[in-house]
């Protein structure tokens, strides 16, 4: 697993969307790590903790092409 986080780049332009406060993109290897993130202690510790913080939460779920 990989991850990078941070907040919108204020790029003036009509296509790019600047509407949130900070992105985290979580690279996994395959579907199955995905899922077994998604149940791990510190993840559902995460989301407990912050979730109060959010008023939104987006996700995109991207499969890379070779």
């Amino acid at each position: 697993m990989t991850y990078y986080y941070g907040k919108p780049a204020g790029t003036p332009r009509q296509v790019v969307d600047n509407s949130y406060q900070y992105s985290l993109s979580i690279h996994f290897k395959n579907a199955a790590d995905q899922d077994a993130y998604q149940v791990e202690p510190i993840h559902e510790e995460f989301v407990a903790l912050y979730k109060a913080l959010w008023e939104r939460v987006q996700v995109y779920d991207t499969v890379l092409m070779d």
